[in-house]
């Protein structure tokens, strides 16, 4: 019974504390509800699917089109007016470039997508944008690898004889291959071997990066058997050898 009573005890401190730090940590940004300790805005993620987006929708009316929510220890900022949503993307665009750290996978965080806005990041952007123009980025070198790519995309739906079939390999491979004739001068047949491994560690990764989610939110759920998390993981590590072996 005393045993019971000091967990219980050491877990209400904790939990108060932690509720404490998470409003502390949320006095800069916009106001919002305020959620549980430890878990936080939670429920807005419970409701059914296609109800989803109204209670969000509800929340910003409520707090004039822009509130904060916390799931765990992530902080995000839900915009549901469009004048905001212009100003926040268009009008003050670096105030909203920044991406937080993503625990789930730190390797990708010295990417362009996950970059944030410091100096290094803002130059290695600007660099990016030089560098894909001078390979014919948004220039008609890039319509005529576009166009021939199509032709070839139409050839490969062709070759079902009518048959249904799932285009989604040949549609990732057609896309990959534009950007991939551009940076490395090379494309990649649909039935190649290595590609078509790599494209479909790709996709299953994409699809599980939101199962995984919570590991950001609750980082110690890393500490569990997450099956999805593992694989994402390994297939976002396998790709990122296959893109180094091209550069090698």
């Amino acid at each position: 019974m005393v045993d019971f009573v000091v967990v219980a005890t050491a877990f209400v401190v904790i939990a108060i504390a932690v509720y404490f730090w998470q409003q502390k940590s949320t006095a800069k940004l916009p106001n919002g509800p305020t959620g549980w300790p430890i878990v936080g805005n939670l429920d807005f993620f419970l409701s059914p699917g296609p109800q989803r987006h109204f209670k969000f929708l509800e929340t910003g009316r409520k707090y004039g089109g822009i509130f904060r929510f916390r799931i765990g220890i992530l902080n995000s900022a839900c915009v549901t007016s469009y004048r905001l949503f212009r100003e926040a993307t268009v009008e003050k665009g670096w105030s909203f470039a920044d991406r937080p750290h993503d625990i789930r996978f730190p390797e990708l965080d010295t990417g362009i997508l996950t970059s944030g806005v410091d100096d290094v990041s803002k130059a290695i952007r600007r660099f990016t944008v030089v560098s894909l123009r001078s390979f014919g980025f948004g220039k008609t070198d890039m319509q005529n690898i576009i166009l021939n790519e199509a032709d070839l995309l139409v050839e490969e739906f062709q070759r079902t004889n009518g048959s249904p079939f799932n285009p989604r390999n040949a549609l990732t491979t057609a896309t990959a291959n534009i950007m991939s004739a551009l940076l490395i001068g090379k494309r990649f047949d649909h039935e190649e071997a290595g590609f078509s491994f790599i494209s479909e560690k790709m996709s299953q990764a994409l699809k599980l990066v939101n199962t995984t989610m919570l590991v950001s939110a609750f980082p110690w759920l890393r500490l569990w058997p997450h099956k999805d998390y593992r694989v994402c993981l390994g297939n976002f590590r396998d790709t990122k050898t296959f893109i180094r072996g091209l550069i090698k």
